[in-house]
Parts: C-alpha cells; structure tokens; sequence
C-alpha cells in the first residue's frame, strides 16, 4: 500500500451509504448470499484449513479449482463487488455480521486504498490468476480477469466524524476489488 500511497496518495470522497448491521441469518450461505447481493462478486472464505477466493455468480459460490464448501468448516467470509459487500462470521450454525451498499443512502466519507497481494502471477485462465511467491513457497488463486504480473485488493474506509470531539476516524471498512498492481515489490 505504501508505494500506492506514494504514487496516488489518499483522496477523500463523500457518497451515499446504506447499513444493514447485525444480520443473523440461519438458512445455507447460499441463500444468505442471494438475499443480500444484487450483483456478482469476488469472495474470500477463511475456513478452519484454508482460505480461498472465488467468485459468486448470481446463484452459486464457484472455486478456481472447482472445490465444494463445507459450510462447516466456515469461519469467515466476504462477498464483494465495487458496489456492495456482505461481511459474514458463521456461529453456532448461523451467519452473523453486515451488509454495505455504495451509492443509495446517507452521505459518508471514504477513502480507497490498494494494498499488493504477495507473489507474481504464475497462470491466468481469464477468471482466476494464480499468484506464487518462491521465496515464501506460497500460493493463492484469485479472481481476477484483469491481466498483469502483480495484483492487488482494494479496501475502502469508511470515515466518521464524532460530534462531541470533533475527531475524525475510520468506523468500518470493506474490501472492493482485485485489481492490477504492477510495480513489483
């Protein structure tokens, strides 16, 4: 993020916002997620094993390798799109956490950062790039159907002001996109 910072710096935008906190929904993540998101969107699932990222296609949850989800083994999840993301901790065998909407609602300041994923793409199959750090021996696949050596994931802070101090902080954030992000390390 910091090279990012340097070449872009932070710019402070103020565009309508609409809430939902405090969901609590027993029913598949699947249709949890059908409820919520208007519109397709990348994923990132911690599980007890692993994390993966995937992609939501309107009805259903898809994998770069094609795996199934245990819903089971569900710890964490977000759905997100450049509109919309639906932040979800599964507990006791049910989903609870919020969903964000840009773009309808109260007008709130943010601010977009990217911040690089580790590792330099490997293989790209027009949804999914594999991205490999040798160094570390790690890889992760991520969707993405942007080409390039380097990506990165861009968050957005949302930012409020409290009336009584007069401070100003960040009172939630959310993730927005994988995009390019050449440059190398």
């Amino acid at each position: 993020m910091s090279l990012e910072l340097a070449k872009k710096g932070l710019t402070l935008v103020d565009s309508p916002v609409t809430w939902k906190r405090k969901i609590h929904e027993s029913q598949p993540l699947g249709d949890v997620i059908k409820q919520y998101m208007k519109d397709t969107a990348s994923l990132v699932v911690w599980q007890r094993q692993q994390i993966s990222w995937g992609r939501w296609d309107g009805s259903t949850l898809v994998f770069a390798n094609k795996e199934t989800l245990d819903e089971n083994q569900v710890i964490e999840i977000r759905v997100f799109n450049d509109n919309e993301e639906l932040h979800l901790y599964r507990r006791h065998g049910a989903y609870e956490g919020r969903y964000v909407c840009d773009g309808t609602g109260e007008v709130q300041s943010h601010v977009d950062a990217l911040a690089r994923l580790w590792g330099h793409k490997t293989n790209h199959d027009g949804t999914f790039a594999t991205l490999k750090d040798d160094e570390r021996f790690l890889s992760m696949t991520v969707p993405c159907q942007e080409q390039a050596d380097y990506y990165g994931l861009v968050t957005r802070s949302y930012i409020n002001v409290d009336d009584e101090t007069g401070q100003a902080g960040y009172t939630d954030y959310r993730f927005v996109r994988i995009e390019s992000a050449e440059g190398g390390r």
